[in-house]
């Protein structure tokens, strides 16, 4: 065999490994890169999902629960009250900070006012709840509106529609934009209840 084919087959050889490292090269660098981005990617999904844990531990809006409440004090014993139909879900037990008292100054219908004492996380329905409990009104038909969504005052002391609500009230000579299921009552706050439907 000459020389210059074997000087030939020589560069030949030297050629094809020398492709090959060059290929072994960029195979090695695209699959660095390639782990170069997915890396990235893992990351943006594993704070993705920590932040959409992170929001759904929030706390969730607090909406009324239903009850209904038509009863009548008796004349003969006004502290205690006989009712004729009350339904009451029980609700979660306040924490201490939350059963901090709160006074409340109520007015019914141009009747002298009297003072309501409650826990802190009590709304302006909870208060006229206890007022009748108190005795302090002598009948309260109260029930939950679906169509409100919040409870509807029909009647207090016995004025009223057993089926159309006429009440409205004011806290601090404000009306409120919500039923009192949805307005807190706050310490020395003083609401005004007035019936302003027929006889």
């Amino acid at each position: 065999m000459s020389k210059s084919k074997q000087l030939s087959k020589k560069l030949i050889l030297i050629s094809l490994i020398s492709l090959s490292a060059v290929f072994f090269m960029l195979s090695f660098s695209v699959k660095a890169h390639t782990r170069e981005i997915k890396v990235p990617e893992v990351k943006q999904t594993v704070e993705k999902k920590t932040a959409q844990s992170n929001t759904t531990k929030e706390s969730p809006t607090l909406s009324p629960t239903p009850f209904q409440i038509i009863a009548t004090h008796s004349p003969t014993s006004p502290q205690q009250p006989t009712a004729t139909s009350a339904v009451v879900t029980a609700t979660q037990a306040p924490s201490p900070a939350q059963q901090q008292p709160n006074q409340i100054t109520v007015t019914i219908n141009g009747a002298p006012s009297f003072t309501i004492t409650t826990t802190s996380n009590s709304n302006q329905c909870d208060v006229l709840k206890k007022a009748f409990d108190e005795g302090r009104i002598t009948s309260l038909n109260m029930r939950y509106d679906n169509n409100l969504n919040t409870y509807g005052v029909y009647q207090i002391n016995g004025l009223g529609r057993e089926n159309q609500v006429w009440w409205t009230y004011k806290v601090n000579g404000q009306s409120p934009t919500q039923g009192c299921s949805y307005v807190k009552a706050n310490n020395n706050d003083s609401v005004t209840w007035k019936y302003i439907g027929p006889n």
